[in-house]
This record gives structure tokens, C-alpha cells and sequence, in this order.
């Protein structure tokens, strides 16, 4: 993202008590254990690093979906 990196965007969606109810899947070009540590420490739900199959984008959505109506 040219503005803002995920991480950061998602720490200001926190501040906001609607938007820091929503699952967050962060979606990266990182491929790096240390960027996924990170975005799990800060609270980011589920991470996926591109390039990545359908199939997983699927399985991370339901997952959050599941989790997120218990």
C-alpha cells in the first residue's frame, strides 16, 4: 500500500472501537517469519503471503468467519 504498510493501518483500525472488531487477514509480499511474528504480536488475526492459491485464501476466510461468530 503506497499511503500506509499493513501493520500500521491495522493498529489505527484498533483505536476505532467498530472497526477494531473486524477479523483482519493480512495479505503480504513479505515472506518472512519476523514480518508474520510481528503482525500476530500486534493482534492481526491470520496472515498469507503472496503469491498464495485460492484454496488458502478460502480456508484463512472461513476460519476468521468461524471464529469471529463464536
Amino acid at each position: 500500500m503506497p499511503e500506509m504498510e499493513g501493520i500500521s493501518l491495522f493498529q489505527s483500525m484498533q483505536q476505532d472501537l467498530v472497526l477494531a472488531e473486524i477479523p483482519v487477514l493480512l495479505i503480504s509480499g513479505i515472506p518472512t517469519e519476523k514480518f508474520v511474528t510481528q503482525a500476530l504480536a500486534v493482534g492481526v488475526q491470520s496472515t498469507l503471503t503472496k503469491p498464495f492459491r485460492a484454496e488458502q485464501l478460502d480456508q484463512k476466510i472461513q476460519y476468521l468467519l468461524t471464529q469471529s461468530l463464536s
